[in-house]
């Protein structure tokens, strides 16, 4: 068995993709799943790695190499013990936090402007506090709402359904203990020359996690629960915003009008409904992400203590015999 990995030497020329090497998203080459290759799988890659122009590509040995069978059954025995604390992916901080530039707000743009019908730029400036909360202010938590749903659809949706493909957080979580599992397996029967087969049951993880549609509650609810609270304490009051709000003057023949101008406000509103969105992502969404992801560690960790206890008697009923 081997173990197939690029080093961050890499240049990115492409010419090692294929089955084993693919495209990551910064351009350059890296293992496909979790790079564990059969020493038959291994072959097909040697010529990437005697033809890489900066030796960025490296095959080594994995749990099967020099020794003998009791040897090799040993080594794999013990590297079962890593295997039950197999970790799944923990999000950083920069990944549970989209960037704010993809949350766009739909601030209101009709009504901004008044006509040049106020005698005194007082009265404007009234009329125009008055435009602003009904046009803006009062629909402040829809506008949250909005921003927050945007959220969960670039991030928090992966969490609460399942899907068969890699936008679905447990399938692409589940298809590496999945890998891992075969890939143990595929060592002992290299270990025993093909003569320790493991019972498929073993080999095989449940991807879609129980109780998931329970679980997942909270993250449907995002926008509706006190992620919105949270987002709307940066709103200050409708008064506030008054000094946002301008009154312009217009000379007429016999007289002088006003009117009222409320996009300043409107923008300084959109400025805080979305800075109070990030800051409720920042602390409502990461400790969402870090719920959901220790509620399916304990799961995975559980179903591979199992298999992990069904790989150790496939071994010691192989030895007995």
């Amino acid at each position: 068995m081997k173990r197939l990995s690029v080093t961050d030497e890499c240049i990115a020329c492409g010419q090692c993709f294929g089955d084993w090497l693919i495209e990551s998203k910064d351009g350059k080459s890296m293992a496909a799943g979790i790079g564990i290759l059969t020493d038959a799988e291994a072959k097909d890659v040697e010529d990437a790695v005697e033809g890489c122009p900066v030796q960025a590509i490296e095959l080594t040995d994995w749990l099967v190499g020099s020794g003998d069978e009791a040897e090799r059954l040993a080594a794999i025995k013990n590297a079962l013990n890593e295997l039950e604390g197999y970790q799944v992916h923990h999000p950083t901080t920069d990944e549970m936090i989209c960037d704010r530039s993809l949350l766009k707000i739909a601030l209101p743009t009709g009504g901004l402007r008044s006509g040049y019908s106020y005698r005194n730029d007082s009265q404007a400036e009234r009329e125009g506090l008055k435009a602003f909360g009904q046009i803006a202010h009062s629909r402040r938590r829809e506008l949250a709402q909005s921003v927050l749903v945007q959220y969960k659809k670039i991030y928090l949706d992966q969490y609460n359904h399942f899907e068969a493909n890699d936008s679905c957080y447990y399938y692409r979580e589940g298809r590496k203990v999945e890998q891992w599992l075969k890939a143990y397996a595929a060592a002992l029967s290299e270990a025993t020359g093909g003569k320790l087969v493991v019972p498929n049951e073993l080999t095989q993880f449940q991807l879609e996690p129980d109780n998931l549609k329970t679980f997942a509650i909270a993250v449907n609810e995002f926008e509706d629960t006190y992620a919105v609270q949270r987002a709307l304490e940066n709103v200050e009051g409708l008064g506030w915003y008054d000094s946002w709000i301008d009154s312009p003057e217009k000379d007429l023949a016999t007289r002088s009008v006003y009117a009222y101008d409320i996009s300043g406000a409107v923008r300084e509103l959109g400025n805080h409904i979305t800075s109070g969105c990030m800051t409720a992502i920042r602390e409502v969404g990461v400790k969402m992400t870090n719920d959901i992801v220790k509620w399916y560690q304990g799961i995975v960790t559980k179903d591979l203590q199992t298999k992990v206890r069904g790989f150790r008697r496939a071994i010691d009923e192989y030895e007995k015999n």
